[in-house]
C-alpha cells in the first residue's frame, strides 16, 4: 500500500541494512556490493545484463587547471594501472572498459584508441608540463562513499607515483554538485549510462558532450565532437547510426576527455519475501530493468 524511499549514501552500509532487515530492497551499482549480498542466505538479486550497463569513467577537467592541456591529460591515462584499480576496490571482479558505450549499443568499440599504461612516459610528460612551483597539481573529486573514497585513495597513488602533486576531495550531494558545475575539479570520479538505447547514442550522450551545453562538466570545446554528435542525431539507418556514434567515442577518446574504467553491475538486492518478478506488458515483454531503475508495477512484498 505504501512504498518509503530513504537515502544512504555509503554503498556498504546500505547491504548492511539491507540484510539487518533495515531495508525490504536496495539499489547498488557496484559489484562488490552485488557479491557481496549474493552470499546473504534468502536474498535474491536483479542485475543489469552485459550490453546496456553503465561506464565507470574519469572524467577530466578540461577547461581550467592543468587539464586543459592535452598532454597532460595524455600523461593521466598513462598512469592508470585499471587492474590494480579493480583489485584494491572490486576484488578484481569487473569488467575493464575502453569504451563509453556498453558492446549492445551503437558506438560500442573494443577499444576507441585509449592507450595503454606507460609510467615512463608519463612520467616524461609530468616533468615536461609542471608548472612555476615545480608542481603538477591534480585535485581528484568525488563523493562520500567508502569504496569510492578507496577508489581515490588507489588513484591517488598512481598518480603520485607518476610525478603528480594530488589531493582527494570527498564532498556531500549538495556540495558535489556546486563543486562540478563550478568546475572546481581536475578529475570526477563519475558514472554514467552511455548504452541506455539499442538504436542510437543521442540521448545518452550529446548533452554531456556538446559544447555549450550546461551538462558539458568537463567543459571540452571540441569542434570536431560537436559535429559528429550533429551527424549521429540524424543518422537514418542503424548501420549509420552505429558508425557514427562509434565515431563519437573515438573523438572523445582521441581527446581524452574521459577515461573509462569498467562497466559497471548495476543491481538490486532483496529478502526472499520481496517479489522481484516484473509482469508481462501487453505486448508480451517484460518492463526492462535499466541502470538501477526498476519499475514498481507489481513489486511486492509478502
Amino acid at each position: 500500500k505504501r512504498i518509503i524511499f530513504s537515502t544512504v549514501l555509503d554503498a556498504g552500509q546500505r547491504s548492511t541494512m539491507l540484510q539487518s532487515g533495515g531495508f525490504d530492497l536496495v539499489a547498488q551499482d557496484n559489484g562488490t556490493q552485488i557479491a557481496r549480498i549474493k552470499k546473504f542466505r534468502h536474498f535474491t538479486t536483479l542485475e543489469q545484463k552485459p550490453g546496456f550497463r553503465s561506464t565507470r569513467y574519469y572524467l577530466l577537467n578540461a577547461a581550467t587547471g592543468v587539464f586543459r592541456d592535452p598532454e597532460a591529460r595524455l600523461a593521466f591515462t598513462l598512469s592508470i594501472d585499471r587492474t590494480a584499480l579493480d583489485d584494491a576496490t572490486h576484488h578484481g571482479s569487473l569488467e575493464a572498459a575502453q569504451s563509453l558505450m556498453d558492446t549492445g549499443t551503437p558506438g560500442f568499440a573494443k577499444n576507441a584508441g585509449y592507450p595503454a599504461m606507460d609510467l615512463p612516459r608519463a612520467r616524461e610528460l609530468v616533468t615536461k608540463i609542471k608548472t612555476g612551483d615545480g608542481t603538477f597539481p591534480v585535485n581528484i573529486l568525488t563523493d562520500a562513499d567508502g569504496d569510492n573514497r578507496a577508489e581515490a585513495i588507489e588513484l591517488q597513488r598512481q598518480l603520485v607515483a607518476a610525478g603528480m602533486t594530488v589531493t582527494v576531495t570527498q564532498a556531500s550531494p549538495q556540495q558535489l554538485l556546486g563543486q562540478i558545475t563550478d568546475g572546481h575539479f581536475d578529475v570526477l570520479l563519475t558514472q554514467h549510462l552511455y548504452s541506455g538505447s539499442a538504436t542510437n547514442c543521442d540521448a545518452d550522450t550529446a548533452a554531456w558532450w556538446t559544447p555549450g551545453s550546461p551538462l558539458n562538466f568537463g567543459g571540452n570545446t571540441d569542434p570536431q565532437l560537436a559535429s559528429l554528435l550533429d551527424t549521429a542525431r540524424t543518422a537514418l539507418t542503424a548501420a549509420d547510426a552505429d558508425a557514427d556514434c562509434q565515431a563519437v567515442n573515438e573523438a572523445i577518446a582521441k581527446g581524452l576527455y574521459a577515461v573509462p574504467m569498467w562497466y559497471l553491475e548495476d543491481g538490486i538486492g532483496a529478502p526472499a519475501g520481496v517479489d522481484l518478478t516484473l509482469p508481462k506488458l501487453p505486448d508480451g515483454s517484460r518492463p526492462l530493468y535499466d541502470n538501477g531503475r526498476l519499475p514498481v508495477l507489481g513489486l511486492s512484498k509478502k
